[in-house]
């Protein structure tokens, strides 16, 4: 984004990385600022000060705040239901064609 802004014309503001992002998706019903994403309410209220006051500040990398062990479990857990909903086994998957 910040090569696009300069490519046409505009000043970049600032940016946001979120490290275990794929989590974002299964955490909908919990509000921004609040457990797993709380770190994140913090950035976007910076994003959106800055926003507001037009200026500009450092890009701001976050993570959330669940621990990796239970990301990692989550996200084998989910890989897991979706070969059984393509009709596969987990075992396909190390399957040599």
């Amino acid at each position: 984004m910040k090569n696009w802004c300069a490519k046409v014309g505009f000043e970049w503001g600032q940016g946001i990385g979120i490290g275990g992002g794929g989590a974002l998706a299964g955490l909908s019903n919990i509000p921004l600022g609040k457990g797993p994403k709380s770190s994140l309410g913090i950035a976007f209220k910076s994003l959106v000060d800055n926003i507001s006051n037009k200026s500009q500040a450092d890009n701001i990398f976050v993570s959330m705040n669940f621990p990796r062990i239970m990301y990692k479990i989550i996200g084998e857990f989910g890989w897991r239901q979706e070969i059984k909903k393509n009709g596969l086994k987990v075992k396909d998957l190390s399957r040599r064609l």
